[in-house]
């Protein structure tokens, strides 16, 4: 649509009406030039909507949290005449920067404009850079239009991985030898060899038949087999802070990388407005977590210690836990405490909690607490 200013239209009814009954050549010349002007104006804004292109150039189109992305506008005309006042506007440039108003330039005929902006990625998630719309006047900019292009432009923002600091790791975590760290658990299909009842000896374990035979009780002595397993609580209760979100999520997945890299099998729980659960054990899984984490954000209503109670019956006894969330507090630190006194290995990953003395007290008692910061290298590093 062509919106012609209403001054010029004003004008040009106050030149034809002094015309008529003043009469005279100037007032007549006046106006016969200003509907030359219109007329011209109206046979160059619809001879650049024919012929004016636009492109949009994003490589690549995959990117992680942090990066900075070029996007390209190439604005071009193939009209024979130079087109006036030229604002090129991206809606997906919106999203990113409050102030932009788009970018202004002249282009002259049969020649292209390109227009560059820089994008910093901060928050994953995917982004469309699809519609383009081009203002432009006429030369003497009595009128003006817009024209929309429409070019499939999605990019994907992935959480970034990092890489782990192990030297923050403390004896226990994850950090050390894997293989200090893989639940010991029984092969109940493997028996090794049968031994005489000992107090706290499950009776299912019982030999009958063997007990009677000996008038002793006999139990079964398993086979131990090794578990290479590890488990993740990732807390996404909904908060305000996006600068956080994104540092426990690109905590998560670098901590899940380090693991399958150290060919560990890692069951991930998140507490987000749907439980979901995840098995990562190879390249596969892991990209599926990560079109996940693309797609969700933090939104989680429940409670975390309730959530703890309710998931941990599912793992293997003495297997290593870590859970990722936001803030540690006493309650929290609490249900941790009972979880370990029951044979679990726990590592907590915080993103805040300034109170040193706090930290330093649960350090004491043999809990492993680590801070998002000096789980990972910095990007710098």
């Amino acid at each position: 649509m062509i919106k012609i200013k209403i001054k010029f239209l004003i004008f040009i009814v106050i030149i034809a009406l002094f015309s008529y009954f003043a009469g005279g050549n100037l007032s007549y010349s006046i106006l016969y030039t200003t509907l030359l002007i219109l007329v011209f104006g109206l046979i160059h804004i619809n001879l650049q909507r024919v012929t004016m292109k636009a492109y949009i150039n994003i490589s690549p189109e995959v990117f992680r949290t942090g990066d900075v992305l070029n996007i390209n506008i190439t604005v071009k005309s193939f009209s024979p005449f130079p087109a006036g006042f030229l604002l090129v506007e991206n809606k997906g440039i919106l999203s990113f920067k409050k102030n932009y108003k788009g970018d202004v330039a002249f282009l002259n005929y049969h020649k292209e404009k390109n227009f560059s902006n820089q994008l910093h990625l901060k928050v994953r998630g995917i982004y469309d850079f699809s519609e383009t719309n081009v203002y432009f006047t006429d030369l003497f900019c009595t009128m003006k239009t817009k024209k929309r292009f429409a070019q499939t432009k999605y990019i994907k923002v992935y959480p970034r991985i990092c890489k782990i600091n192990e030297e923050n790791f403390n004896e226990g975590s994850i950090s050390q030898n894997s293989n200090r760290n893989l639940s010991i658990a029984e092969d109940s299909n493997v028996i090794r060899d049968f031994r005489l009842y000992r107090q706290g000896d499950s009776l299912k374990k019982v030999n009958w038949k063997l007990s009677a035979k000996h008038n002793e009780i006999y139990v079964k002595d398993f086979e131990e087999v090794v578990s290479n397993d590890a488990n993740i609580i990732l807390n996404m209760n909904k908060h305000d802070a996006a600068t956080l979100e994104e540092e426990m999520i690109e905590l998560a997945v670098s901590v899940i990388d380090y693991l399958l890299a150290k060919q560990l099998k890692v069951k991930l729980l998140i507490n987000n407005e749907e439980d979901k659960t995840f098995n990562v054990d190879n390249n596969s899984d892991f990209q599926f977590l990560m079109e996940y984490f693309i797609n969700n954000k933090s939104q989680g209503q429940g409670n975390l210690i309730d959530y703890l109670d309710s998931k941990v019956r599912t793992f293997k006894q003495g297997s290593w836990i870590g859970v990722i969330t936001i803030d540690v507090n006493e309650a929290l630190i609490k249900e941790i405490m009972e979880l370990v006194n029951l044979g679990f290995k726990l590592c907590v990953f915080y993103g805040k909690g300034n109170n040193l003395e706090f930290i330093k007290k649960q350090r004491s008692r043999g809990l492993e607490l680590i801070k998002w910061e000096e789980a990972t290298f910095s990007q710098n590093e």
